[in-house]
This record gives structure tokens, sequence and C-alpha cells, in this order.
């Protein structure tokens, strides 16, 4: 009954449902006893599913090459970049707390409240670029790039103005060993001690929740020598 042997992302919904897309024949559900399978003739943007996840009202979301569809009611509502999404594939989803949508794709971050698409205005510039992945941990939401792994407050986001403190990356520095996303279903994920964990090109990798409340490294500043009256002394002598 599974629409093709080709499965990009899975997801089980609360009542025990599983929903599969697969790489170009559709989303199928199975409920326990029989499948169906939904494609574009039943109101999908795209037949090539590239991420699935749910809310607590039973709500369906699914993110294809070609725009987001939402089942509700047992009915598909599909949103494209004429509905406000960035013009490109969507590549990841998470539901939030407060009910909010997150959507990734590869033209930066929107998201989605009461059937309405927004876009971010005045966001940091990593947000623009390929979201690979999104989670949210106590008001934060992460998400990694092609090259970046970042924490940006969601109410933020939400009003679309933005403090100093309120956007951080995250590396080396902190024990990453590398800040590269890859495109994996459900590539950034919390688990129930609080941790969040990535999928980068170097692995599985895990920040503990005390590296997130430590400020960012100072800048190093390295001085060579002082300027007096137009003469250079070097940093080592005495003045």
């Amino acid at each position: 009954g599974l629409a093709q042997d080709a499965v990009n992302s899975i997801y089980r919904a609360a009542d025990g449902t599983v929903w599969a897309g697969t790489l170009d024949e559709g989303l199928s559900r199975f409920d326990g006893a029989k499948w169906r399978t939904f494609t574009s003739k039943d109101g999908l943007p795209s037949n090539r599913i590239s991420v699935i996840t749910g809310n607590a009202a039973g709500n369906i979301f699914v993110g294809t090459p070609n725009g987001l569809a939402v089942l509700k009611n047992d009915h598909w509502i599909a949103y494209t970049a004429q509905d406000g999404l960035p013009p490109g594939a969507v590549e990841s989803l998470f539901v939030d707390d407060a009910d909010t949508l997150w959507i990734g794709t590869t033209k930066g971050i929107s998201f989605l409240q009461s059937g309405t698409v927004h876009v971010p205005v005045g966001a940091p510039n990593a947000l623009y670029g390929e979201i690979l992945g999104i989670a949210e941990s106590n008001g934060w939401l992460w998400a990694t790039t092609r090259d970046h792994v970042v924490r940006v407050k969601c109410a933020a986001l939400l009003k679309q103005s933005f403090g100093e403190a309120d956007y951080r990356e995250f590396g080396m520095t902190e024990g990453l060993p590398s800040a590269e996303g890859v495109k994996r279903s459900r590539s950034v994920v919390k688990d129930n001690r609080g941790r969040i964990w990535f999928s980068l090109n170097q692995g599985i990798s895990v920040l503990e929740p005390s590296a997130f409340a430590a400020p960012a490294f100072p800048v190093t500043t390295r001085l060579d020598g002082i300027l007096v009256d137009g003469r250079l002394i070097p940093f080592a002598s005495q003045i």
C-alpha cells in the first residue's frame, strides 16, 4: 500500500497514524489498518515530499519543492510563493508550543500563524539562506544552514524587531566540530533533557543547556605597538 519504496520523510501523529513522504509519488498514510496515498490531484503542491510534521489538533503539515500543504478537517490547503512563502523549496518544518509553524526554505525562514504566512523583516542575514533544520527551546529558535548554527529569539522574529541579544551563532568555540548543516528530515532536535542535537557535515553533535546560557567569547585584540606623537613604540617596550 505504500506509494513508493523510496521514502524521504516519516512522521507519527499523536493518534498513532504514520505518514510517509515519498521521493516523487506523493504522501502515504497508514492508520493501522489500511493505506491511503495523497498526491497533487488531492491538493498537494508536489508529489515529492521533503518533510512532514503535525500539531496537537491533528493538522498535518507537508513541505515540498513547490510549497507547503496543510491537512485540516480532511481538506488540503496549499501555500506557495503567491501566498507569501519565500520563493524556494520547503526543507524543514517545526511546530512550537504556541502552535506557530516555522518553515525553513531554500530562501530563508518564515512562519504560519492563523492561516497566514509571514517572512520576518530585518532578521540576521543567515536566516535568509537555506534553512536545513529547526527546533525550539524556551522561546529560542535553533536553526542550521549550509554554514551556520544559529539561535534567535522567537519573539524577535514574530515582532520583526531585533536587539543585539536576540541572535547568536554557535561554532567551534562552543564545542561544535562544524557549523555546516546537512539536508536531512529533522536535522535539529531537542531531547527531553533540554539538549539540542544537530546533524552536521561531521556527524551528530549536541549542545548542553549550559552552553546556551554562557555569553559568546569576547573578541581577542592583539596590540602590536603604540603610536605616541608620531613615534611608534613597540608594545613590549616601556614608555
